[in-house]
């Protein structure tokens, strides 16, 4: 949900999507330490443990950090900037489960500091990221490459003066977060007021539906199948389907080495 806030304040900060955009999105809110998914996996790791096991915690973000960047900058090669860039980017996007890789991995060096509780959580949020890209990848990557339209940022730049009201919903406890915050009947609650009302703000502000409509599937999207899914519009059968892809992409990762 994490990514999907951030998402929303940057799509809105541009009149019109640029290939720079979207580097930004992905280097600096994706890539630890911008990330408080990272925060919140340190805060729960045990102290005594990681030095009980002498595990370095800065190099082991390092190299989760130079994963995800050698994963992220070759999208852009030979992207051009000239409006047609997005076809190619997206397709390229939509083929790297790489992404996901690289923070499998980072759980797999310190989850022996990590209750099986915690480790759920992090599943969970990994549970989430998939579902999201999954979404957004199907049908040749539809819904991403309409958001990244012209007319798509056109409508988040529309709508962007509403959102700070929707941001207000969200959780506010913002120190020492752990892996399960997100997870809370509470914050769960609160997370899915905040959805409701990003799509509301798009329904009301745009053209047509459609970006409302992407919003509204990825949000929906990354709740199924975690303990917040009961709280954000409860129909969500349709994407039961979708999520046997999901499970067969979590087996292959919960398995890297």
């Amino acid at each position: 949900m994490q990514m999907l806030v951030a998402f929303v304040k940057l799509t809105a900060s541009f009149p019109y999507f640029t290939l720079n955009a979207v580097r930004m999105l992905l280097l600096g809110f994706i890539i630890p330490p911008h990330n408080p998914l990272f925060d919140a996996l340190r805060n729960d790791l045990s102290e005594d443990c990681i030095e009980h096991n002498r595990i370095d915690v800065d190099k082991v973000f390092l190299r989760l950090q130079n994963c995800l960047t050698d994963v992220i900058k070759p999208l852009f090669s030979g992207v051009l900037q000239n409006g047609r860039f997005m076809g190619p980017f997206v397709e390229a996007l939509c083929d790297k489960a790489d992404l996901l890789v690289c923070l499998v991995k980072a759980e797999d060096e310190v989850k022996i500091c990590l209750t099986r509780e915690k480790q759920e959580y992090f599943e969970y949020t990994l549970r989430s990221m998939a579902a999201s890209i999954i979404y957004g990848c199907k049908k040749g990557g539809q819904s991403f490459k309409s958001l990244f339209s012209k007319e798509g940022s056109a409508c988040m730049f529309k709508a962007q003066p509403h959102f700070p009201h929707c941001a207000k919903l969200l959780p506010r406890e913002a120190k020492n977060r752990t892996l399960n915050f997100w997870f809370q009947e509470k914050h769960c609650i609160q997370q899915g007021q905040f959805a409701d009302c990003i799509v509301r703000v798009l329904i009301a502000k745009c053209d047509d539906d459609k970006v409302a409509n992407v919003f509204h599937g990825l949000f929906k999207a990354m709740f199924v199948n975690t303990p917040c899914e009961q709280y954000y519009d409860n129909n969500t059968n349709n994407l039961k389907a979708d999520m046997t892809l999901l499970g067969t992409l979590m087996l292959i990762l919960t398995r890297v080495a």
